[in-house]
């Protein structure tokens, strides 16, 4: 599913908006990284480190077309207050790139515990 996404937090108004072209796939990335302490957003992740990953939810906003990612993220950006995106800009360098096989190995080894 293509789309825009919400983490959100269950304890106070705070939530990251996201883009994807796989929103299933990018949820799982963003739960292994914040679990394993590896997040590059300082916030959500100081938020996971005193609240615990529980303290989330996972929400999709809104399917779109590839095309439309980043200005209905950007929309969602612009229009909700009290984000944990470090950036208003909804630029995404990894926007359809996809990992080498040798990084798909070592993040399905590490989820599987044997990394």
């Amino acid at each position: 599913m293509t789309g825009i996404y919400k983490l959100k937090s269950k304890i106070d108004k705070r939530c990251y908006i996201g883009s994807s072209i796989n929103i299933e796939n990018r949820f799982y990335q963003h739960r292994y990284m914040l679990k394993n302490l590896r997040h590059d957003n300082a916030y959500l992740q100081n938020f996971v480190n005193k609240y615990t990953i529980d303290s989330l939810s996972f929400e999709i906003i809104e399917e779109c077309d590839k095309e439309d990612l980043l200005n209905r993220e950007q929309y969602y950006l612009n229009n909700i207050d009290n984000l944990f995106n470090i950036s208003k800009s909804s630029s995404s360098p990894m926007l359809g790139r996809k990992h080498k096989l040798s990084s798909l190995k070592i993040m399905s080894d590490n989820n599987k515990g044997e990394g």
